[in-house]
């Protein structure tokens, strides 16, 4: 991620890194689209998942992967805005790890550092603690069958969003409160879904297979809108 967030910062200007940035999520953010896509069938009716599911989900997915690191081969060097290539820093490591503490020190970083937090845990959550606690939860019919699923929704939103940013982003760039309006909005939508996901799941469903009821009657519908 480093890398690759490097890189999108030198091929972009200030015009183009919100355009930009959001075209990478679209495309990072697919992969919880078609890799939940092979799983969900892979997956399909089965109660138990076999060696063979396991083997074809996981050399599929390891194929994919290889091929994308080959790719980052064929990637042009990064250039100025008057088409000149853009010179590396050839610094040591521990001139580079001294940097980068100067600028992780600054006051806006260490503010920043709150939302990255967040961020850490949510992406934890949704990438893993969510669909084990759906799996786990045996109120909710074929609940295995539902992780996959629930994968597949969590990108199409990923996906839609960044759509948004790409056909609003200069809109709200140039508004001077719209970035807090953004920020409101995705907000309000994740404490719904965090408070929904509470009432819809049993308390112990993230320790391991559980029968308990939750505060709500577990429901189907809710754990995929969640």
């Amino acid at each position: 991620w480093p890398i690759q967030g490097n890189y999108m910062i030198l091929i972009s200007s200030n015009l183009t890194i919100t355009r930009n940035l959001s075209i990478f999520n679209i495309i990072w953010q697919s992969s919880l689209f078609y890799g939940n896509i092979l799983a969900l069938f892979v997956f399909q009716d089965k109660e138990y998942l076999d060696k063979q599911s396991r083997t074809t989900v996981i050399l599929a997915l390891l194929g994919i992967s290889a091929s994308a690191t080959l790719f980052l081969l064929f990637l042009p060097t990064p250039t100025s805005s008057d088409g000149k290539d853009v010179k590396e820093d050839y610094a040591s490591p521990i001139v580079a790890l001294k940097k980068t503490w100067e600028a992780a020190t600054t006051k806006y970083m260490l503010i920043l550092f709150i939302s990255f937090v967040f961020m850490g845990f949510q992406v934890c959550f949704m990438s893993g603690v969510y669909g084990s606690c759906v799996g786990f939860t045996k109120q909710l019919e074929h609940s295995e069958q539902l992780v996959p699923l629930i994968g597949l929704i969590i990108g199409v939103g990923e996906i839609v969003s960044a759509l948004c940013l790409i056909c609003v982003g200069k809109h709200v760039t140039s508004w001077i409160w719209g970035q807090t309006v953004v920020m409101i909005v995705a907000l309000v939508i994740e404490y719904s879904t965090f408070i929904l996901i509470f009432l819809n799941l049993p308390n112990n469903s993230v320790f391991g297979e559980t029968s308990d009821s939750a505060i709500l009657p577990s429901s189907w519908w809710n754990a995929v809108l969640a």
